[in-house]
């Protein structure tokens, strides 16, 4: 295994009068490093995110009934990164989790994604979305869920482990944005699927992308064999 999470960081809004989705690292990234972001905008069938300056959208999802939209996004470090920012139309409450990994390829590093929705649902359960086979063996998965109210306790299969749980705070619980994270490495190359169940009845919606991993460097050994001759003394 070649992948190892760096740094984890956490933001939820306390009041949706709060500025834009704001993360700070607790250390400045490491150049060619991947910073993933994901975030839960809770709002409206306008709502939108605009992604962080120099990251790339791997996969967006609403829940198609004007409930919120959740994100994955992804960048290659430059180095020294530290605050990763988004700016939100028409979205009050938001959770978002900042993620830098090592091991990662240097370009073309996306590769598989699926999402899925609960829709107008109140639901406990759900799928990531199925995506296409992968590339490569040795890839990153990042499953993401996020939900319309705050709620925990989120389980996953299919070998994926949570990372982080995020909730906004202050107001009704079902008023708020809450998101969960998992992660899962060296996938394998069959299509990657993980269900999460959480504790409370919510409408949701997941999403899950791949990212390529370095390449592995085959070192091939020539061994040299030499013969000894021996003369027996007669």
């Amino acid at each position: 295994m070649v992948w190892v999470r760096v740094q984890t960081k956490t933001a939820g809004v306390v009041d949706p009068g709060d500025s834009d989705p704001t993360v700070t690292l607790d250390s400045g990234a490491i150049a060619n490093n991947l910073l993933v972001w994901t975030i839960m905008a809770k709002g409206n069938d306008t709502t939108e995110i605009g992604p962080p300056s120099g990251f790339s959208v791997a996969r967006e999802q609403d829940t198609q009934t004007g409930a919120g939209v959740i994100a994955i996004y992804y960048k290659i470090a430059a180095g020294g990164e530290t605050t990763i920012a988004t700016t939100l139309t028409n979205s009050g409450n938001w959770a978002v989790a900042a993620m830098e990994f090592s091991g990662n390829a240097a370009a073309d590093i996306l590769d598989v994604v699926a999402s899925a929705t609960s829709g107008g649902s109140l639901v406990v359960t759900l799928s990531s979305g199925t995506t296409a086979a992968l590339a490569e063996a040795t890839e990153l998965g990042i499953a993401i869920f996020g939900h319309q109210g705050r709620t925990s306790s989120h389980t996953f299969d299919n070998s994926y482990t949570l990372v982080v749980e995020v909730e906004s705070q202050g107001g009704a619980a079902g008023n708020q944005a809450s998101l969960a994270v998992a992660e899962q490495f060296d996938v394998g190359t069959g299509a990657q699927e993980t269900t999460s169940s959480w504790s409370t009845t919510r409408r949701s919606s997941g999403a899950i992308g791949t990212f390529k991993a370095t390449g592995v460097v085959t070192v091939n050994l020539f061994v040299r064999k030499s013969r000894l001759h021996a003369s027996r003394l007669g």
